[in-house]
Protein backbone atom coordinates (compact mmCIF):
# COMPACT_ATOMS: atom_id res chain seq x y z
CA UNK A 1 0.00 0.00 0.00
CA UNK A 2 0.93 3.47 -0.98
CA UNK A 3 0.43 6.02 1.09
CA UNK A 4 -0.45 9.35 0.45
CA UNK A 5 2.58 11.25 1.85
CA UNK A 6 4.51 8.78 -0.14
CA UNK A 7 2.83 9.23 -3.36
CA UNK A 8 3.40 12.67 -2.60
CA UNK A 9 7.04 12.75 -2.44
CA UNK A 10 7.27 10.29 -5.62
CA UNK A 11 5.40 13.21 -7.30
CA UNK A 12 7.50 16.15 -6.48
CA UNK A 13 10.87 14.18 -7.01
CA UNK A 14 9.59 12.94 -10.45
CA UNK A 15 8.39 16.42 -11.06
CA UNK A 16 11.96 17.49 -10.11
CA UNK A 17 13.97 14.85 -12.34
CA UNK A 18 11.07 15.61 -15.43
CA UNK A 19 11.62 19.48 -15.64
CA UNK A 20 15.65 19.37 -15.11
CA UNK A 21 17.64 20.55 -18.38
CA UNK A 22 19.90 17.85 -18.53
CA UNK A 23 16.78 15.20 -18.30
CA UNK A 24 15.30 17.38 -21.16
CA UNK A 25 18.44 17.61 -22.95
CA UNK A 26 18.41 14.41 -22.58
CA UNK A 27 15.65 13.13 -24.18
CA UNK A 28 15.40 15.38 -27.18
CA UNK A 29 19.03 14.07 -27.90
CA UNK A 30 17.68 10.23 -27.72
CA UNK A 31 14.75 11.45 -29.90
CA UNK A 32 16.79 13.16 -32.71
CA UNK A 33 19.00 10.06 -32.43
CA UNK A 34 16.03 7.96 -33.10
CA UNK A 35 15.05 10.31 -35.71
CA UNK A 36 18.27 10.27 -37.41
CA UNK A 37 18.13 6.42 -36.99
CA UNK A 38 14.34 5.83 -38.45
CA UNK A 39 14.28 8.26 -41.06
CA UNK A 40 16.37 6.14 -43.52
CA UNK A 41 14.55 3.11 -43.05
CA UNK A 42 10.90 5.20 -43.27
CA UNK A 43 11.85 6.99 -46.54
CA UNK A 44 12.75 3.58 -47.97
CA UNK A 45 9.61 1.98 -46.57
CA UNK A 46 7.67 4.89 -48.00
CA UNK A 47 9.17 4.37 -51.41
CA UNK A 48 8.40 0.67 -51.85
CA UNK A 49 4.52 1.27 -50.81
CA UNK A 50 4.19 4.03 -53.06
CA UNK A 51 5.69 1.92 -56.06
CA UNK A 52 2.37 -0.35 -55.57
CA UNK A 53 -0.48 1.72 -54.30
CA UNK A 54 -1.51 3.84 -57.20
CA UNK A 55 -1.25 7.98 -56.63
CA UNK A 56 -5.27 7.37 -57.54
CA UNK A 57 -5.88 4.83 -55.36
CA UNK A 58 -9.26 6.27 -53.92
CA UNK A 59 -11.01 6.73 -57.59
CA UNK A 60 -9.90 2.70 -58.61
CA UNK A 61 -12.32 -0.17 -58.04
CA UNK A 62 -10.47 -3.47 -57.66
CA UNK A 63 -11.10 -4.26 -61.44
CA UNK A 64 -8.86 -1.07 -62.52
CA UNK A 65 -6.04 -2.08 -60.34
CA UNK A 66 -6.17 -5.70 -61.49
CA UNK A 67 -6.74 -4.12 -64.77
CA UNK A 68 -3.14 -2.06 -64.42
CA UNK A 69 -1.59 -5.47 -63.81
CA UNK A 70 -2.00 -5.73 -59.60
CA UNK A 71 -2.61 -9.08 -59.01
CA UNK A 72 -5.38 -10.06 -57.27
CA UNK A 73 -4.25 -10.52 -53.42
CA UNK A 74 -2.23 -7.17 -53.69
CA UNK A 75 -5.76 -5.39 -55.34
CA UNK A 76 -7.52 -7.31 -52.05
CA UNK A 77 -5.00 -6.65 -49.72
CA UNK A 78 -5.13 -2.82 -50.88
CA UNK A 79 -8.81 -2.57 -49.80
CA UNK A 80 -8.92 -4.58 -46.54
CA UNK A 81 -5.91 -2.46 -45.37
CA UNK A 82 -7.32 0.99 -46.48
CA UNK A 83 -4.07 2.56 -44.02
CA UNK A 84 -1.81 1.88 -46.79
CA UNK A 85 -3.93 4.25 -48.56
CA UNK A 86 -2.06 6.90 -46.40
CA UNK A 87 1.42 7.31 -48.35
CA UNK A 88 -0.50 8.57 -51.25
CA UNK A 89 -2.73 11.21 -48.99
CA UNK A 90 -1.64 14.76 -47.80
CA UNK A 91 -1.01 15.04 -44.32
CA UNK A 92 -3.96 17.78 -43.77
CA UNK A 93 -6.33 14.99 -45.29
CA UNK A 94 -4.98 12.34 -43.20
CA UNK A 95 -5.20 14.78 -40.22
CA UNK A 96 -8.97 14.48 -40.68
CA UNK A 97 -9.71 10.81 -41.27
CA UNK A 98 -10.99 9.02 -38.40
CA UNK A 99 -9.48 5.25 -37.30
CA UNK A 100 -12.95 3.73 -38.44
CA UNK A 101 -12.75 5.07 -42.12
CA UNK A 102 -9.48 3.00 -42.32
CA UNK A 103 -11.32 -0.08 -41.51
CA UNK A 104 -14.29 -0.01 -43.87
Amino acid sequence: DESPEAQAEFDKWDKIVSEHPEHIAQLAEEEAAFESKQNPINRAAHKLTCGFVPADIKKCSKADLVDRGLTQDLTKRLFERKSLWLVRMEANVIAKIHIADLRS
